[in-house]
């Protein structure tokens, strides 16, 4: 990746044939690279996402609009000091089927949504999710089984 750094333009502008050969990829160098390009980069042999939620997310909706191609099964780290929103979590998660290991901030973090949104953005997670209304919702709902 070092040596595609050196690649410059916005908006696709030139038509570089792109193959990522690294194995482990920062996913802000991966978008910066796609945006040089109006042909798709191929990052089929990319074993491991890493950089923030909001990139990795980015360069996954990239790969579902087909610019960056071959991504699917590499593992993920989320680094840096913010925490990954839920809809960046259901997006990874939906993307990848490699093992997410997130960052502190968004093991910190308190997340407040439906447990179908949950679920869905910690899946493939290393997070031990923790339901703290679920004993409230499950007497309830015998309540009303019975």
């Amino acid at each position: 990746m070092s040596s595609l750094a050196a690649l410059t333009g916005t908006s696709n502008a030139n038509a570089f044939t792109v193959t990522i050969t690294d194995a482990s990829v920062n996913a802000a160098a991966l978008n910066a690279v796609n945006v040089t390009t109006s042909v798709d980069v191929n990052a089929l042999q990319v074993t491991t996402l890493t950089g923030s939620a909001r990139d990795i997310s980015d360069a996954y909706t990239a790969s579902n609009a087909t610019t960056i191609t071959g991504l699917g099964n590499e593992t993920v780290t989320i680094t840096g000091d913010t925490a990954a929103t839920i809809a960046q979590l259901k997006n990874i998660n939906t993307e990848t089927t490699g093992v997410i290991t997130l960052n502190s901030a968004t093991n910190a973090a308190t997340y407040s949504d439906t447990i179908v949104n949950l679920l869905a953005a910690f899946a493939g997670t290393t997070y031990t999710l923790v339901i703290l209304q679920f004993q409230v919702l499950l007497q309830q709902l015998r309540r009303l089984i019975h």
